[in-house]
């Protein structure tokens, strides 16, 4: 009888233990999600004057210009590059936007987040990357300055 009793409260206390395992709340500190630079450039962004906007989705970068698509493009970001890096190209099946910006020969350029704006410095096909957010009087490459949109500025 000892033993029933003895095995009862093995039982009782092994099944208030697993309930107490079961219902305990972890407090394990959430461990930071990193996003990526694809994640900072995704939206609108404004160029200067407003005429202009590009569009960022995945891998997928959108020139608009006074709402009218002028570009459907591809980037791909290297941000382990300090600074960090950029390729942009056409993959599509129009012929003058292919010759515009040619695969085999992307723009090439930089970039850095900066409160709240996109900066980049790009050199065109053929000319390698810059190396410095700079574009001196003469000098091939672009640079660039960019917002994100407002809702208003949307297409």
């Amino acid at each position: 009888m000892k033993r029933i009793r003895l095995f009862r409260w093995a039982w009782l206390l092994l099944g208030a233990a697993w309930a107490f395992e079961a219902t305990a709340i972890d407090i394990r500190p959430i461990r930071k999600i990193e996003s990526s630079d694809l994640d900072r450039f995704r939206g609108v962004w404004v160029v200067a004057g407003g005429q202009m906007t590009w569009e960022f989705s995945g891998d997928r970068y959108r020139i608009y210009n006074a709402g009218q698509l002028v570009a459907d493009l591809r980037i791909r970001l290297n941000e382990k590059k300090s600074p960090r890096e950029f390729d942009v190209w056409y993959d599509g099946n129009d012929e003058n936007l292919r010759q515009a910006y040619p695969e085999a020969t992307p723009y090439r350029g930089i970039y850095e987040f900066r409160d709240q704006q996109l900066i980049r410095c790009v050199a065109p096909p053929g000319q390698p990357r810059p190396g410095s957010f700079d574009s001196a009087q003469g000098s091939t490459t672009a640079l660039e300055r960019v917002q994100p949109a407002k809702v208003s500025d949307k297409k």
